[in-house]
Formats: structure tokens, sequence, C-alpha cells
């Protein structure tokens, strides 16, 4: 019995890596609803997703390089990966009211919350 290990290479030609990186995002929070503003450096308008699915949240975007593939950087303090950010939501939201708008890479998302989560008054007799 041989104690060595095998090598395989794999191909990576059709292979691509996925890195994410986290936008910085900042969350208001407004009479009836929330929103949601998404820093995305680098990303063109139509290149971003975003998705609501049972609790959460998920905001995806596309950076499109603007430099050669030849090119080697000697210091990048921009990464070149793509952006990912999953909120998870601790309030039921209106999903038919939910909108979206880009702007200078800035992505504003408008979360309603559901009347029935929105609190209520009760009188007392």
């Amino acid at each position: 019995m041989s104690t060595e290990l095998s090598k395989q290479e794999a191909p990576l030609s059709n292979m691509r890596r996925q890195e994410y990186v986290r936008p910085h995002y900042e969350i208001v929070d407004r009479e009836h609803s929330y929103e949601v503003v998404v820093h995305l450096p680098g990303v063109e308008k139509g290149k971003s997703t975003v998705t609501l699915e049972r609790e959460t949240l998920l905001v995806e975007a596309e950076r499109i390089p603007h430099w050669d593939d030849n090119w080697k950087a000697i210091h990048r303090e921009i990464p070149r990966a793509d952006y990912r950010l999953r909120l998870q939501l601790n309030v039921h939201i209106d999903e038919a009211r939910i909108s979206a708008r880009s702007t200078d890479g800035i992505l504003h998302i408008t979360l309603p919350v559901a009347e029935e989560a929105r609190p209520k008054t009760i009188k007392i007799k």
C-alpha cells in the first residue's frame, strides 16, 4: 500500500474562481419603510440585482474591469472581486411595493414595512 498522494491538475480554462467582497451599506429607518443604501463603486447601471427570498435580501453586483488583462498592478487598493451583500430581515416587508434605483454607483433600495407588521395603537375602555 502506497502512502503517496497524487496530484491531479484540473483544467482551469473554463473555470472562473468567483470572489466577492461585502460592499459598504447603510440602513435608514423611515416612518413606514427602511431604505438600504449600498455603495457599489465600479459597477455600471444595470449590472446589479436585488433578490428577496423569505427574510433574506440579497444584493449582487458585477464590477466591470477597466484595465487590460495583461496589465499587472504593483499595489491595488480596490479588489477585483464582485460585490455580494446578504441581509437577514427581521420585519415583514410588503414585497409588491419594493423599489430600487441606482445612481453613480450607489444603490437605493426601499423596503416598505407590511401593514400587518406596523405598530397599532389599541384604545383602552
